[in-house]
């Protein structure tokens, strides 16, 4: 599997599929596809579900993309995070700071 964001419309606003490793080879990219998102979005949804490896730039990514939604009062949603994001979350004490929903839940 390559390393991507893969951005589909939808009526609530973006959904982003990271698919791959989310690691610091991978920030400094998506950060730039991810701040092209950002302005005027009512919400974004992150589906995490094909993510296969997060590291510290991963998961410090995923708190700038959340920081920066709520100054503009938009919220992130994180889709159905694998096991790799739920353990990374789970380890760093930092998965009560994001809102979380499974699949089959609206967006």
């Amino acid at each position: 599997m390559s390393n991507m964001i893969r951005i589909e419309p939808s009526p609530h606003g973006p959904v982003l599929h990271f698919e791959g490793e989310l690691t610091i080879f991978q920030a400094g990219e998506y950060l730039t596809q991810l701040r092209a998102l950002e302005a005027g979005e009512e919400s974004l949804v992150a589906d995490l579900s094909a993510t296969t490896e997060v590291d510290g730039a991963g998961i410090q990514l995923l708190i700038a993309l959340r920081k920066q939604l709520e100054t503009t009062g938009s919220r992130l949603t994180l889709q159905s995070p694998s096991p790799a994001v739920t353990e990374a979350l789970a380890t760093c004490d930092l998965h009560e700071h994001f809102h979380m929903e499974s699949a089959s839940a609206p967006c």
